[in-house]
């Protein structure tokens, strides 16, 4: 369901928005904090563009029906509120 990849390739992957998985332990909070800093994370398009979603694994990797009805009402409330 997804894939883990290095931030060498992100460039490759130049998406409008991103939406980035970042589970609520200190480790992956701080590793998510690193990236934010590299040059290869502030080039990105979805990045100047202010279109990056930082979101928990829970609900979004959660694939019961439950799960995918917690994460698009999270989704709708995203984007109601957005920039």
């Amino acid at each position: 369901p997804f894939e883990v990849i290095s931030q060498e390739v992100l460039p490759d992957y130049d998406a409008d928005a991103i939406f980035v998985v970042v589970n609520r332990d200190d480790k992956a909070q701080q590793a998510f904090k690193q990236l934010e800093k590299t040059p290869i994370w502030k080039g990105l398009k979805a990045v100047k563009n202010s279109q990056v979603y930082p979101i928990a694994d829970q609900p979004w990797l959660d694939y019961s029906a439950l799960g995918n009805k917690m994460a698009l009402d999270e989704a709708k409330e995203m984007f109601s509120t957005s920039k």
